[in-house]
């Protein structure tokens, strides 16, 4: 084979590959991206951050959390929020006596005492509050023992209110345009299902609170087992008593705990 049919043959190859190459960075540059594909960027190139991209909206860093952890539980966002109320001092979390014929269980148990009975909160955060406020008896308290049999009673409620949080961070997301629903065109009259996709702006933000996380967990004063709650919180001022914080874990492990047990006994 002659020198310049050889050289037709490198040339047509090298075209080709590079034919190749544009139309996979084509397809990455315009792939949808959902949620799965946001955690795989993200996992190969973040900075750490000293601040959280979201601020103080506690529902959009929720949100953007369970996106990149797959899942924040029922039981971390209730705990987070019972530290924040706590901080402001809409309530305090302490360790009283059980409440004789009222409570069963430990004689000292996990307790939220109520301070005030409209703080400044809106959203799921108030309906949560307002919802939490009516356990409460005359005493304007609530034990751990005592939470866990009205969540059981009242499961639907208790659901409902932890919807809500999820709802309002999507909502958030769509209406300051980190995230977008997808278009899907009607079949035989039905609309295919939308999935959730996210903005550049929305990279942006979720790689910035990938670092925010980081930074959080390099801390050495922070206790390893407390510091993904500060993320939430968007301080780790916020969880530095880890007495306040094991206290409010306990509460809302029985709050889901309760919830569960009425859930599954209507079924």
């Amino acid at each position: 084979m002659s020198t310049k049919y050889i050289l037709y043959a490198v040339l047509l190859n090298a075209f080709m590959f590079l034919i190749i190459l544009l139309v996979v960075s084509f397809i990455k540059k315009n792939r949808a991206m959902t949620a799965k594909h946001l955690q795989t960027i993200i996992s190969h190139k973040f900075d750490i951050e000293t601040e959280n991209p979201f601020k103080d909206d506690f529902c959009k860093t929720r949100m953007m959390l369970a996106v990149l952890e797959n899942n924040v539980p029922y039981e971390r966002t209730l705990a987070s929020i019972l530290i924040y109320w706590s901080q402001k001092n809409y309530i305090k979390l302490e360790i009283t006596p059980k409440k004789r014929l009222q409570s069963f269980g430990d004689e000292n148990q996990e307790t939220i005492i109520f301070c005030c009975d409209n703080p400044k909160l809106q959203g799921a955060e108030k309906l949560l509050f307002e919802t939490l406020y009516s356990f409460a008896d005359e005493t304007l308290t609530i034990q751990k023992s005592e939470i866990y049999q009205i969540s059981r009673k009242k499961y639907d409620i208790v659901f409902q209110r932890m919807e809500q949080f999820i709802s309002q961070g999507k909502h958030a997301l769509l209406s300051s345009g980190e995230m977008y629903k997808e278009k899907k065109s009607q079949r035989f009259g039905f609309l295919n299902e939308q999935r959730y996709l996210f903005t550049q702006k929305g990279i942006r933000k979720a790689t910035q609170l990938k670092g925010y996380q980081l930074w959080l967990k390099q801390q050495s004063h922070l206790d390893e087992k407390f510091w993904r709650d500060a993320v939430l919180l968007n301080s780790y001022e916020c969880i530095k008593n880890n007495k306040n914080l094991s206290i409010a874990i306990s509460i809302a492990n029985n709050i889901i705990l309760g919830a569960n047990s009425g859930k599954q006994s209507k079924v």
